[in-house]
């Protein structure tokens, strides 16, 4: 899942009813990584909401991409690589 922001801003993220881990990849708005948090673990179902952790982004993001756990060593993202989104999004936002 991608979540798009008006503008660059530091950003937290929670997982919230997950059933399954994810990775976060954090992007600026120039396009490129600016971080990963990776294997994220899902939450016991049963966590009061103001007890689940908190992942704040590496730095001012634009971006932030969902991804299965383990994706992104899969795919190989890292700190500083750039981002092009395909299909019916290909080149918005400049990515």
């Amino acid at each position: 899942m991608l979540f798009v922001y008006d503008e660059d801003g530091p950003r937290t993220f929670w997982m919230p009813d997950m059933h399954f881990p994810l990775d976060m990849v954090w992007i600026r708005a120039d396009c490129t990584v600016a971080g990963v948090t990776a294997d994220v673990p899902n939450p016991p179902l049963d966590t009061p909401r103001d007890q689940l952790e908190l992942y704040p982004s590496a730095g001012m993001v634009r971006f932030i991409l969902e991804l299965n756990a383990g994706q992104a060593a899969t795919e190989g993202i890292e700190v500083g690589d750039g981002v092009e989104f395909g299909g019916e999004i290909s080149g918005k936002w400049g990515c």
